[in-house]
């Protein structure tokens, strides 16, 4: 499931073929090199969450397995990150523009702008690195909220790059939307679910806070 995830989230970015509002391209416009890059940075960044969440919810040998496969799949995080940020300048010229940077030149004034991204990017990584090289570290929910917030600094990075296309590079935010009278209906069962949403979760965390221990019987 993350792959075929990786998979859509690449084609979207690099682009759907749109003729007059309608889809005009092929069967497997999804599949690219840059679809498959995607693809293989968005495994590496499930492990690593899945390896943090881990190595937040037990202990002992578990815990320490956990550590060792998130610093390996940090590794990976940084490399594709750094892949995919590259290629995505690649798609195309407007992508270029938006950041001020090109394969050969780099637009100060414009770039000097969005460095916070990439720079919350690396600090994220940094301070997570040396939270799982820390055998001793407390408190052991950082490494989690750490990955969360890497995974937020790519996405915002993404939506920097396509604003204000919802469909790239075709459809903006504001062809796709729909009328007045449908966004009010959509905001009024928001409110209404967004908040039972929000109170059910609290109480499965609530519910279920604390580490595994095999005390607990989990384990069957």
């Amino acid at each position: 499931a993350t792959v075929a995830q990786g998979f859509i989230l690449g084609g979207f970015i690099k682009g759907i073929t749109v003729d007059g509002r309608v889809f005009a391209g092929g069967a497997f416009d999804w599949l690219s090199p840059f679809s498959i890059l995607v693809a293989i940075s968005l495994l590496l960044g499930y492990v690593l969450l899945g390896a943090c969440w881990l190595f937040l919810k037990t202990g002992g040998e578990t815990q320490e397995f956990s550590r060792k496969w998130a610093k390996r799949a940090l590794i990976g995080v940084l490399v594709a990150m750094g892949a995919v940020s590259l290629a995505t300048l690649s798609i195309d010229p407007r992508v270029t523009e938006r950041w001020g940077v090109s394969m050969t030149s780099v637009d100060f004034g414009t770039f000097w702008y969005l460095v916070p991204i990439p720079t919350l990017a690396g600090v994220l990584i940094y301070m997570l690195w040396k939270d799982l090289s820390n055998r001793t570290l407390k408190p052991e929910w950082r490494p989690y909220l750490l990955t969360v917030g890497i995974f937020l600094a790519g996405y915002t990075g993404f939506a920097v790059s396509l604003f204000p296309y919802l469909v790239p590079f075709e459809i903006t935010l504001w062809d796709a939307a729909a009328r007045d009278n449908a966004l009010g209906l959509m905001l009024v069962g928001a409110v209404i679910m967004l908040p039972t949403i929000l109170i059910y979760t609290a109480y499965v965390y609530k519910l279920f806070w604390g580490k595994v221990n095999l005390e607990d019987g989990y384990h069957g």
